[in-house]
């Protein structure tokens, strides 16, 4: 694949988030239904670079 211009670039990102947004309605799944697992993999992943005073901030969240 050849290099792409900025402006591909941001009509990709366009279609993606578009078509992101008519699959979720067409199959009635919410946005946070997908992305708040994958949020919980990112911080169950990278929860080492907080500090202790951040860890108490979600104590919620964070055991």
């Amino acid at each position: 694949m050849g290099t792409i211009t900025k402006a591909e670039y941001k009509e990709i990102v366009r279609q993606k988030k578009d078509l992101f947004k008519l699959i979720l309605k067409k199959t009635g799944i919410t946005q946070d239904d997908v992305l708040l697992p994958v949020m919980q993999q990112f911080i169950n992943e990278n929860i080492d670079v907080l500090t202790e005073t951040e860890l108490k901030k979600f104590n919620k969240l964070i055991k």
